[in-house]
């Protein structure tokens, strides 16, 4: 019976709904950027972070939750970008993201205004070695690329999906 209990805990704990998930508004890339995360997610000291990331792929910024299997990562380089480069900016992660993950399945990739910009997107599942989902999305401001990566195990990743597009969604240029 209590073992029971234990699964029943465990298994409701794993259905959160999007709605219950709080965002709120950060300002990334010194006041140039506006975006939502999770209120429960704490920002990450870079050794916090490092051993969840490639020298490649190291990011500036990340948000977790506490066990840091939900992360939000933000990056951003200079390109001289203009958001009519999105579309070969994310057909080259994309071919990366490929090389690099063989065995994942691309679920979608597209642009979306958001806010009066043009934002790309990669949405993946990873199969093998680790299995997890990940939101990946990019836009142009200033001649850079900002870059943000929403991890999550595949484990429960249906409503953590929500939430990555809801944050998505709430990207903003601050002009």
């Amino acid at each position: 019976m209590k073992h029971l209990f234990s699964i029943i805990l465990l298994s409701t704990a794993l259905i959160t709904s999007a709605e219950e998930v709080e965002l709120n508004t950060i300002k990334l890339f010194n006041g140039s950027i506006e975006i939502d995360v999770p209120k429960e997610f704490k920002s990450l000291a870079e050794g916090q972070f490092k051993s969840f990331y490639t020298a490649e792929t190291m990011p500036k910024l990340v948000y977790a939750n506490e066990a840091k299997d939900v992360r939000i990562a933000f990056d951003s380089k200079s390109l001289s970008s203009k958001e009519s480069d999105l579309p070969r900016v994310t057909a080259t992660v994309k071919a990366g993201l490929e090389k690099l993950h063989p065995k994942s399945k691309m679920k979608d990739t597209g642009i979306n205004v958001i806010n009066g910009h043009k934002v790309s997107f990669i949405d993946y599942m990873n199969k093998k070695p680790e299995k997890f989902f990940e939101l990946m999305f990019f836009a142009t401001y200033k001649g850079q690329v900002m870059s943000c990566t929403f991890h999550s195990p595949k484990k429960g990743y249906k409503p953590w999906k929500e939430v990555a597009y809801k944050i998505m969604d709430s990207f903003k240029i601050i002009k």
